[in-house]
């Protein structure tokens, strides 16, 4: 909207109005009336860190004091998608180490539940002395 020519104030009430996020609605009407009082839009959005964090805002106001301010959006919607991007990959990549740890921590508990006790039988009728890595799985059986 800005590369076409609207008011920055326009811009904003435009946005606020078609946001679906009430929080980021809020924050963005929160700037138009910080840019509305005479504020410029980097301080606007200073008051907002939780929404817009020092990248953004720092990038706007350099934006701002260079005459760029389109191409600074320009750039950070690029930096934006990147960054979701990462993320969904990230968890993605994610999904199948958390299963394998579930799935080996399911079956290692029912190794000491139920497998383990049985040779616990056995071991304590040979009347030997066990290895220290044995009767460290019979106590964590023990303790299941």
């Amino acid at each position: 909207m800005i590369d076409a020519g609207l008011p920055m104030v326009q811009c904003l009430q435009i946005l606020g109005g078609q946001q679906e996020n009430k929080k980021f609605a809020e924050a963005i009407n929160g700037v138009l009336r910080e840019v509305e009082s005479g504020n410029s839009l980097a301080e606007g959005m200073a008051k907002y860190p939780k929404v817009f964090d020092n990248l953004y805002t720092n990038m706007v106001a350099a934006g701002e004091i260079g005459g760029i301010l389109d191409t600074i959006f320009q750039r950070l919607s690029v930096y934006i998608e990147k960054s979701v991007k990462l993320r969904a990959a990230m968890k993605s990549a994610m999904v199948y180490p958390i299963a394998i740890i579930f799935i080996a921590s399911a079956v290692i508990t029912l190794i000491l539940w139920k497998v383990v006790p049985a040779f616990t039988d056995l071991f304590n009728s040979m009347e030997a002395e066990l290895p220290l890595p044995t009767r460290i799985v019979i106590g964590a059986s023990e303790f299941v």
